[in-house]
């Protein structure tokens, strides 16, 4: 992209004097630079020490693990083993 070119856009109607943005619906990549620089001309302001921010007074929510979904994959047998059936899985 020739940087001594300049283009006209409208977000709105989505129209490009370059034509790429009527043919594929896509902003054009100096449309979104031109975006991008407009958001980052602002100054940002710093949060500040963490140690001067008001308290929090919401109230503390506490998970209940009973009501935690279970493990995805395969589920847990809850059949009950007798001699015969612990003797099949060792293979003998």
């Amino acid at each position: 992209m020739p940087s001594d070119a300049e283009y006209t856009f409208d977000l709105k109607c989505r129209v490009c004097n370059c034509g790429n943005f009527q043919v594929t619906q896509l902003p054009c990549r100096h449309v979104l630079m031109h975006e991008i620089r407009r958001v980052y001309q602002h100054e940002f302001v710093s949060i500040g020490d963490p140690s001067t921010w008001p308290t929090d007074t919401r109230p503390q929510l506490i998970h209940n693990p009973v009501l935690r979904r279970g493990r995805k994959g395969r589920p847990k047998s809850t059949q009950y083993l007798n001699k015969m059936d612990a003797r099949h899985m060792r293979g003998l």
